[in-house]
């Protein structure tokens, strides 16, 4: 879901485009990538990278209420009022197991539904990603196998699998985006390939109580990127997901040559240097994990099986990808 608040972003009715690059010739990003590869090493092994969604952030905010870092784009006036926050099971610690935070990721994903994906699609290799990451979780699940779609959005992925002759449970935490959904699934839904769910994670448990254990776990387009600590969430849905089976997500690359061309990376990167995370000020954070973060997160549930380039150059590899795909392998 998150691919829209990173389109929005950069949007060019912000000053420079919404980019604001650094004064430095563009090979030297690789000098200085190996200097904040090296300092983020030490870091404690637990902390995701982190950075703020700028355009979820504006659904908390109205016209007269922007800072200087604000992108002016056309949500900046979306509704501020908080509807009652969903209940999330508690993890030990006693915070909610996917740290969202949940009623604000699913206000602004209810403000935006409607458009949501004229947003989203409007860029080639938006499609192209797609495309690959549902080819590579249909390839996972096997021959109708059953798929949880976690983030689901709008369905434009489960209608993909359920035309494959999967059959999907597809969940949100957006009861608006689901509604989308239901519009463009109307005829899988009644036939049963197709069994939507929105709201809190309770919504979803109870909808694969009743379809069994999932073939494969699909979670596209940055959906994990929305979660602080990985852990108990992978924990959650490990335990419906069949033995054998695996969770497939398309995350946000930490490293991606384009964002490390802005100044706010450096800026960020800078700021939080020790601290274990890159960091912008405000109070909607999406978490760019890295690998070693993930994979310490993945046990003892699953294994790391495979993380690579969802687009891009070969010559550039990952560093010319905005978005990775991750493949965590279900153990018996």
């Amino acid at each position: 879901m998150f691919t829209m608040s990173e389109d929005c972003a950069r949007m060019p009715t912000a000053p420079d485009g919404g980019r604001h690059r650094l004064g430095c010739p563009a090979h030297s990003y690789v000098s200085a990538l190996v200097l904040v590869r090296t300092a983020l090493c030490v870091m404690p092994p637990e902390s995701p990278a982190v950075h703020t969604d700028p355009t979820a952030e504006l659904a908390l905010r109205t016209a007269t209420s922007r800072s200087e870092d604000d992108p002016v784009a056309p949500f900046c006036a979306l509704p501020t009022s908080s509807p009652t926050p969903v209940l999330m099971p508690q993890a030990p610690n006693g915070r909610p197991p996917h740290d969202l935070p949940e009623d604000v990721t699913a206000r602004f994903y209810d403000a935006v539904a409607a458009r949501y994906d004229a947003q989203v699609d409007r860029r080639t290799d938006n499609l192209q990603v797609r495309l690959s990451f549902c080819e590579r979780v249909a390839s996972i699940a096997g021959p109708g196998g059953l798929i949880l779609d976690f983030g689901c959005g709008t369905g434009i992925d489960a209608a993909w699998y359920a035309a494959r002759g999967h059959r999907v449970v597809a969940y949100d935490i957006s009861p608006a985006m689901v509604d989308v959904l239901r519009e463009r699934c109307k005829s899988e839904i009644e036939s049963g390939r197709v069994t939507p769910t929105a709201g809190p994670l309770a919504a979803m448990t109870n909808a694969l109580e009743e379809a069994g254990q999932v073939a494969a776990i699909a979670a596209n387009f940055a959906v994990l990127n929305h979660v602080r600590e990985l852990k108990p969430l992978l924990q959650i849905l490990a335990s419906h997901l069949a033995s054998g089976g695996a969770l497939v997500a398309c995350v946000l690359n930490p490293f991606y040559r384009r964002d490390m061309l802005q100044a706010w990376w450096w800026r960020n990167a800078l700021r939080s240097f020790g601290k274990g995370a890159i960091q912008m000020s405000s109070n909607v954070t999406t978490y760019r994990h890295f690998v070693g973060a993930m994979r310490r997160a993945a046990g003892p549930e699953f294994v790391l099986e495979d993380v690579c380039a969802a687009g891009g150059s070969k010559l550039l590899g990952t560093l010319d990808s905005n978005f990775l795909f991750v493949v965590l392998r279900r153990l018996s």
